[in-house]
């Protein structure tokens, strides 16, 4: 059941990939397209790294890190903001940047490497999406667009 969960998640996130590429390039017509104002929420219990099954965790992290954050995928664009939010018994702020130049990116790299080392109990999803909602509302004059991914195992 764990690996059809594993699949299911790591499917999940492919899809939104593609999909995230596919808005940005047909959406909008142009050099002008909104800037987007991503968050990401991600579970840090001690379920996303159970022994023997697939540390979940460690993919999300690296699947974001390598794939959303690379810039010549083009998914994310100069003024787009990204905000990590880790969540167990309790839910903090990791990082939050707007992305001007490449090494804006590298303090959100570091909190997602640095979220491996979590390993929290209880999984408080409604309070981390209450919480992404607040972080949301703050930036909303500033975009126009935002999308929010919850990464969990349930």
């Amino acid at each position: 059941m764990n690996r059809y969960k594993c699949a299911v998640s790591l499917f999940v996130f492919i899809i939104f990939l593609f999909s995230s590429q596919l808005a940005v390039e047909n959406c909008w017509s142009g050099e002008d397209t909104p800037n987007v104002h991503w968050v990401f929420c991600i579970d840090t219990s001690g379920s996303m790294k159970a022994k023997g099954h697939m540390d979940l965790l460690k993919t999300i992290t690296q699947r974001v890190s390598n794939e959303f954050l690379n810039v010549n995928n083009e998914l994310i664009k100069t003024g787009d903001r990204i905000t990590i939010l880790s969540f167990d018994e309790e839910v903090r702020l990791e990082a939050t940047s707007l992305y001007q130049t490449e090494n804006d990116l590298s303090s959100v790299k570091t909190s997602l490497q640095e979220l491996n080392k979590r390993r929290g109990s209880l999984t408080f999803i409604s309070e981390a999406i209450v919480q992404a909602f607040d972080v949301v509302s703050k930036y909303d004059k500033f975009f126009h667009t935002n999308a929010l991914y919850v990464f969990t195992d349930g």
